[in-house]
């Protein structure tokens, strides 16, 4: 099912070009990634500020020297961070709220990039199987792999639900989405995920909220 960015998606600068320099090394390493988080949502939905980026990626043990060394010149990673991230990952890959991470920091202008390590959890890997290439900045163009509108509603639902369902910019988050793509949704899609997710009611009170029950 088709989408469109939503108005946010011309807006980002700063936060997509850090993130693109980033991703065409996952690329180049062939390393399964998909940016969620605050920059999808934004791209989905409407502009707000941001000071990191999220992004689900199937990192390995192999792969931790060489990303430090191509990333070296411009960002700070650890490698022993790296290693303990995967190493957490394979063994508890059941928990939303344990996600493996590590970060990943753009030296010039301390913008962070949270790099979650995939792990055998369902969800996770529905993300990562429908991500989608998109042009994420147009001047000069530059494509990456993003989470759907749909994945993007259900990861924000689970963390508002985490997180005691307080935060007023997740809620905001999750209706921008809505409203703008709410015809383009899929639907069964969704209410499937929240059902699996915990999440069904959250759900119907999003759509409700955004105007579209």
């Amino acid at each position: 099912m088709g989408h469109c960015l939503g108005r946010g998606a011309t807006m980002l600068n700063e936060p997509v070009e850090i993130t693109l320099l980033v991703t065409p090394q996952l690329e180049a390493l062939n390393i399964l990634y998909v940016i969620g988080g605050s920059v999808a949502s934004i791209i989905w939905g409407e502009y707000r500020s941001t000071n990191d980026a999220d992004v689900l990626a199937a990192i390995q043990m192999q792969h931790v020297e060489p990303l430090v060394q191509a990333l070296g010149n411009e960002f700070f990673l650890q490698a022993e961070d790296m290693r303990e991230a995967i190493r957490f990952a394979a063994h508890h890959p059941g928990e939303a709220r344990t996600r493996p991470r590590f970060a990943v920091l753009h030296v010039p202008t301390a913008f962070k990039i949270d790099m979650f390590v995939s792990t055998d959890r369902p969800f996770e890997q529905a993300e990562l199987a429908r991500r989608i290439h998109e042009v994420v900045v147009s001047e000069p163009e530059g494509r990456a792999y993003i989470a759907t509108a749909e994945d993007m509603v259900l990861a924000k639902l689970e963390w508002y639900q985490l997180g005691n369902e307080v935060s007023d910019k997740q809620w905001r988050d999750i209706l921008a989405i809505i409203k703008l793509q709410g015809p383009m949704l899929d639907r069964v899609y969704m209410s499937d995920w929240a059902t699996r997710l915990g999440i069904e009611s959250l759900l119907s009170r999003a759509f409700a909220g955004a105007g579209n029950p």
